[in-house]
């Protein structure tokens, strides 16, 4: 599968001298369902905010289809029509009247005619199930709405790439469901999905691929199986065990279930284990 995105020994520090990147290198593979994930301040949205131009490395090089990000104006307008971004704070991100108003403003901005911007707004408003919420202002919508609005909003934009900052932070678990339920039909679409998150149960049964980032480096890159299998690497990035995982091991020791079987890591995973073992006897 053909890489996409590519971060080589990127270096990053704020103004006040905090380290945000330190010699990160990382792939994205096109189509995929990426989840970054790391404690707070391991370097996530920083590593975000230089995959879309908002921030230029210090040192190293982004490459988007092989090519070195083009930092000048009309390149990062460029960039930013195929990669989308959506922030952890959905009231950094929409600033118009009206719903149809800001999803309106990424097409219009790239030149596309009013009845073309008109066409996506409302295709990104059918994709994201927020027809009914066209003409509301944006103050009085919910967190879990102004949400799908961002999405909608980079949606129109038909990027190649959508990265989101924290997509389920303060939801509750049903938004949480729509909103990966959405992610799931845009990547089925597509559209490649990188997304932070802290949900390691989420992580098992939704990512494809899993980067884990730990003061800013790349400590791991592969699949959530590899991943949770490594139970030091967990511990030192402050990341949790999921609870099918836990689980599956509390019934190892009290002798449920045999050792020696491949460890799921969802629930599905589990069950399965579980009726192999005891749907026989």
């Amino acid at each position: 599968m053909n890489s996409l995105l590519e971060a080589e020994h990127i270096e990053f520090a704020y103004p006040d001298g905090t380290t945000g990147l330190n010699r990160l290198s990382m792939t994205i593979r096109q189509g995929r369902k990426v989840a970054v994930v790391g404690a707070n301040g391991s370097g996530k949205s920083t590593l975000f905010l230089h995959l879309n131009g908002t921030l230029k490395p210090h040192r190293g090089a982004i490459r988007f289809q092989g090519k070195e990000l083009d930092y000048s104006r009309k390149g990062l307008r460029e960039l930013r029509s195929r990669i989308g971004l959506v922030f952890q704070d959905p009231d950094v991100q929409l600033f118009s009247a009206s719903v149809e108003q800001d999803i309106s403003f990424g097409p219009l901005n790239m030149g596309l005619s009013p009845a073309e911007a008109r066409q996506r707004v409302d295709e990104a408003l059918e994709v994201t199930g927020i027809s009914d919420l066209r003409h509301r202002p944006v103050h009085g919508l919910s967190y879990g709405q102004k949400k799908r609005v961002c999405i909608a909003g980079i949606y129109a934009m038909k990027p190649e790439v959508i990265i989101l900052d924290e997509p389920l932070a303060w939801l509750d678990p049903v938004g949480a469901k729509h909103i990966l339920a959405l992610l799931d039909r845009l990547n089925a679409a597509g559209t490649t999905v990188i997304m932070s998150l802290h949900q390691m149960d989420i992580v098992a049964h939704w990512a494809q691929d899993v980067i884990v980032l730990n003061k800013g480096e790349t400590v791991f890159e592969g699949n959530p199986l590899s991943l949770f299998a490594q139970d030091d690497l967990l511990h030192r990035c402050g990341l949790e065990t999921p609870w099918p995982l836990e689980m599956y091991h509390d019934l190892v020791r009290m002798g449920l279930l045999p050792p020696g079987e491949a460890a799921p890591v969802d629930k599905r995973g589990l069950l399965d284990t579980i009726n192999r073992k005891w749907c026989k006897r």
